[in-house]
């Protein structure tokens, strides 16, 4: 319900579901490992405004339709996703 519902509200008929056919953007957690990082401020927006970020371990890989986008944290360099305008 969490990601189909939306999906469907927003008329994205592949996603939503892990299903043969369907494009499946997955987490894949070690709830043993799972951490919440220190929090930061970061002045890294154009006007140089503030922003609070926090980093999380316990994230073993990212899957973006099928490619792996993150392992244990660190960037694949793949970037199998797009901008979605409804």
């Amino acid at each position: 319900m969490l990601t189909r519902d939306p999906a469907e509200l927003h008329g994205m008929k592949d996603r939503g579901l892990v299903a043969k056919g369907l494009r499946a953007d997955l987490n894949v957690i070690d709830l043993n490992r799972i951490r919440l990082g220190p929090l930061r401020v970061e002045h890294d927006l154009p006007s140089g405004a503030p922003r609070l970020l926090q980093g999380a371990s316990g994230y073993v890989a990212t899957l973006v339709g099928g490619q792996v986008t993150s392992r244990e944290g660190l960037d694949t360099g793949s970037r199998p996703g797009g901008l979605y305008r409804a």
